[in-house]
Formats: C-alpha cells, structure tokens, sequence
C-alpha cells in the first residue's frame, strides 16, 4: 500500500551521523532526519548528543547523506536549533540546498490513520583500522495513529502521538506520514514495560512521535520558512 509514497518520501531522507574525539576515544552515534526545506534536515534532540544522553554534550561534527546517494560522500552539517526538551533538532546542510524535502502537515490527524515509517533503524557506526564506518540499513515499518494526546518528558507536559506498533531500536528521527506522503510527526523515542504472563494489564510497548505541528511552530521560530 506504501510502496509508491516510499520511493517519493525517500528523497528526502537522511541519515545523521554525529561524532566527537574526546582526548584519546572517538565517540560516534547515528539517526535518521528528514528535509523540511531547502537544506534543513529535522532530526532528534538526544541524537545530537553523546552517547545519546541530553547529560552529555552535544557531538563536534555532523555528516548526513541522502537515501539515493548512498555510497557517495556524506555532507557536513551545522547545528541551527537544539529543544532537548522537546527531542527536536534542526541542522543545515553545509553549501547544498536540497530542493527535495517533505510535506508536513499543520493539523492533528485522526486516530486510525494508516501510517508508514520510514529511515535508518539498526544502522551501526565502528572504527576499523582508525577509520570510521557508517553502516546505512534502510527500512519501513507500519502503523496506525493509536493516540494523540499530552504527556511528561523532562518533567514537562508535551503533546506527541502514540502509535501501535513498537519501532525497530535506532527508529529515533524517521517520519511518520500518511498514505499521500505527508509527514505528520517524527519517532522520538518509545516506552516499554515487561509484565509477567499474569498480568497482561501491565504490558506496555508503545511508540511516540513528535507531532508535524510542532516541528513546524520551531522551525518558525527559527526563522526557517516553512
């Protein structure tokens, strides 16, 4: 059902690879993004940081590539904004305006929506030989809008959507978008409880997506014209 939105949306993915030399140890992680205007690519907050904990610093360097070019060399990229609160990055593209980016929409979905993802999950990043080697795995997955409602992060009320399946590890960044390639949220990060086979009342896996309505009121904010 998703697989003509696929090859549309996917022009316009990204992945992110974030690294630091700290004194001797070179630290890397890696996300998925996606352009939201020329040459700005939105991304997860806790992705930009080291070891991916908003209590660590913010990596050094940034590179991103393209899903079609893949195999070619990767960009660097510039940090324009940082909400740690939010779990929402943006980062510009160093000398490349990409025209191609996604269309995200300014209003809430209705629960029931079909949904596909789709980016970089169970990528890897190693130092072989004192190298660095990015391994790129693209994948989709699929959903439904399960809820959209306000919950705590960072002691803080924020708005996200819930979706019913639990993503691959590494899903962090990809969009979310709906059967016409519009993109409604972004994965940020999912909770996870494990019951005993008892007490099935307990058992909690549940996917979280920061709504497309809020990337937009920050890129605004930031003076990025979307």
């Amino acid at each position: 059902m998703f697989q003509e939105t696929c090859v549309e949306v996917r022009n316009a993915i990204y992945g992110v690879l974030c690294h630091s030399d700290l004194g001797n140890t070179r630290t890397a992680g890696c996300s998925s993004g996606f352009t939201i205007a020329p040459g700005i690519i939105a991304t997860v907050a806790h992705g930009l940081h080291i070891n991916g904990d908003f209590n660590e610093p913010i990596h050094e360097a940034f590179e991103v590539i393209r899903t079609p070019d893949i195999g070619e060399d990767m960009k660097f990229a510039d940090v324009i904004a940082v909400d740690d609160n939010r779990d929402l990055a943006f980062l510009r593209i160093q000398g490349f305006e990409d025209m191609q980016h996604v269309q995200l929409i300014n209003s809430i979905v209705p629960i029931g929506t079909s949904c596909g993802f789709l980016g970089f999950p169970l990528s890897t990043v190693g130092f072989p030989d004192n190298g660095l080697h990015f391994t790129l795995n693209e994948r989709f997955q699929g959903a439904y809008v399960s809820a959209y409602l306000s919950d705590t992060l960072h002691d803080m009320e924020m708005n996200w959507y819930e979706t019913d399946q639990l993503m691959y590890s590494g899903s962090s960044g990809c969009p979310g978008f709906i059967l016409d390639g519009r993109v409604f949220g972004m994965q940020s990060n999912t909770l996870t409880t494990e019951a005993s086979s008892d007490d099935e009342s307990k058992r909690l896996a549940i996917a979280r997506q920061v709504p497309s309505t809020e990337i937009i009121a920050y890129a605004r904010a930031n003076g990025i014209n979307i």
